[in-house]
């Protein structure tokens, strides 16, 4: 989440850089300790009854300290809980800009505190964070580079707004890409999902700078790029496909047909909207 940059709806309040720090040594510190403290409840809670190997935090905590465990654990859950809802509420703002943040804000808490009463869904959390951590995390990877790296390379911070485009596409393909990658990493290179948005965060920092490079040159404007785009796109239509024929023929296994289909969707989003994207809207301008 963090180096998804998903504080920066909070610190866009802060008088100075460097209150970023307060939010990196809690985090660490906090829960460097939670963890630390999770364990040795843990441990009291198998010395009471070995064969209790359920973790939930509400009980842990109760067993070894009463309600004063169970206050602790609401606390906790409180402040973490609290930016987040603040930052869903104004991403569904944006939704419904009509909407006060407040009434947004606070419908995103209700809806929150519903789901979290079910623990069909409550113990699913730590598996949902790592998701959406790794889908925030290009986007981050994207605000990092661009605020920090891109005009060491010559090119144009925020350029969707310098060049007054609506859809900065060198961003967009690098979302798409490092995810298919993070994807790709996870099911056939044995990464667990928890880790894998740390080699992802350089993946994404340097897909940006080599996609802007090119966005921002005017590469993806030359008719030679533009039919390259469009033979690849075509021959992605057909890698989409010819997977599928072949297993029917039981002339390719289930696996790698299903991962060559997969690539070739990815490879085909990719390279259509470069190819007919493009070539629309240059034909719109000339007329």
């Amino acid at each position: 989440m963090h180096i998804g940059m998903a504080d920066l709806s909070v610190f866009r309040f802060a008088r100075h850089n460097w209150y970023g720090i307060a939010s990196g040594a809690g985090m660490y510190l906090g829960h460097f300790l939670a963890w630390i403290a999770a364990s040795i409840l843990y441990a009291f809670q198998l010395h009471q009854n070995a064969s209790d190997t359920a973790v939930l935090p509400g009980p842990l905590a109760y067993r070894a300290c009463g309600w004063a465990g169970l206050v602790c654990v609401i606390i906790a859950g409180w402040t973490t809980a609290n930016p987040t809802i603040y930052r869903a509420g104004l991403a569904f703002q944006a939704i419904v800009p009509k909407r006060s943040r407040f009434v947004v804000t606070l419908f995103t808490g209700g809806l929150a505190t519903l789901a979290g009463m079910f623990p069909a869904i409550a113990m699913k959390l730590l598996g949902f964070v790592a998701l959406y951590g790794m889908v925030l995390m290009p986007m981050g990877a994207v605000i990092f580079a661009d605020f920090y790296l891109i005009r060491k390379f010559g090119l144009t911070a925020s350029y969707a707004e310098a060049s007054g485009q609506r859809f900065n596409w060198a961003a967009g393909l690098t979302w798409l890409l490092t995810f298919t990658i993070c994807v790709l990493l996870i099911q056939y290179g044995g990464i667990q999902i928890f880790f894998v948005s740390l080699p992802g965060w350089f993946i994404a920092v340097a897909l940006y700078l080599g996609l802007s490079g090119m966005y921002q040159n005017g590469v993806h404007e030359s008719l030679v790029f533009r039919r390259i785009c469009q033979v690849v796109s075509w021959l992605a239509l057909l890698g989409a496909i010819v997977p599928g024929v072949a297993y029917l023929l039981h002339a390719l296994d289930l696996d790698t047909a299903k991962l060559a289909m997969m690539v070739a969707t990815v490879i085909w989003f990719v390279a259509t909207p470069l190819w007919m994207g493009r070539q629309q809207g240059r034909a719109a301008a000339e007329s």
